[in-house]
């Protein structure tokens, strides 16, 4: 096996990698997104005040209003960055896909060109067969 087929080998195995952790960063954006929803689910569900309130029942619901909207902020916040290492991730697939074409449309070209030169080599061959064959011909018909 040639050189440039080896490189070409592993460059689709570091392609099969890079695609196989864009999978996973994907699964994770599409988790933190759950988690955003259930968060802002938490938030919209928290209950009403009801119509006499105390100052301690006030302090109650402004403390879960503002848990609900903490859990909000940070799942939204873990969405983004996940969001963002998959956005890397697919750089870095795209990045090592183009990198295994390249060496597989060099690996190819190489052997198009070998298979030429055999092809032009084994022409010369016959040609020099056929030179032979005459000039042996021509010396065997002067005697």
């Amino acid at each position: 096996m040639s050189r440039l087929r080896t490189v070409e080998r592993v460059r689709a195995l570091l392609e099969r990698r890079a695609l196989a952790r864009l999978v996973q960063e994907q699964s994770e954006v599409e988790r933190q997104a759950e988690a955003r929803r259930r968060a802002e689910a938490i938030y919209r569900d928290r209950p009403l005040p009801p119509p006499e309130l105390t100052a301690d029942r006030l302090r109650a619901l402004q403390l879960q209003g503002l848990g609900a909207h903490e859990l909000v902020r940070d799942a939204l916040a873990s969405e983004e960055l996940a969001e963002q290492r998959r956005i890397e991730v697919a750089r870095a697939w795209s990045y090592a896909s183009t990198a295994h074409k390249s060496v597989e449309r060099a690996a190819e070209r190489k052997e198009e060109e070998a298979a030429q030169e055999a092809a032009r080599a084994a022409a010369r061959a016959l040609d020099e067969l056929a030179l032979a064959r005459r000039v042996r011909d021509e010396q065997e018909g002067r005697r």
